[in-house]
């Protein structure tokens, strides 16, 4: 009785975007991310917790930093930082200086939000227990 698996693709233009979350593995299983982005020249993609950049001319793996794994009080299986780490202290180093957010505004993240609820409803909606 509740969404624990979705799929969504979108088209920006020329561009395809697919998504894809679930939220129904066991608690032991770590939280993971990944992406892949295709450019003209190269493919870009974050999988297993490893940032590497593909071309016709070889692999290269930038460095990027890993935080490392944190316990997590009342539940949820988010076990370290990773690809979130820059994300967090850029947000942490504008709130403490007083600076306004520039990247990933409160208007992002309420435009992200929206568009979470339409998906939910295109799923069938919250279904009431």
């Amino acid at each position: 009785g509740k969404i624990i698996h979705i799929v969504s693709a979108y088209d920006y233009g020329p561009l395809q975007v697919f998504a894809e979350g679930c939220w129904d593995y066991p608690t032991t299983y770590p939280f993971a991310m990944s992406f892949r982005v295709m450019f003209e020249k190269a493919m870009v993609a974050l999988e297993g917790g490893a940032l590497k950049v593909y071309t016709n001319g070889g692999v290269e793996t930038p460095d990027a930093r890993q935080a490392p794994a944190v316990a997590v009080e009342g539940g949820g299986n988010i076990s370290d930082l990773g690809a979130y780490l820059n994300e967090l202290e850029y947000f942490t180093r504008r709130l403490s200086a007083g600076e306004p957010i520039a990247v990933s505004t409160l208007e992002d993240a309420l435009r992200s939000f929206e568009l979470v609820m339409r998906e939910i409803d295109q799923a069938g909606g919250f279904v009431k227990i």
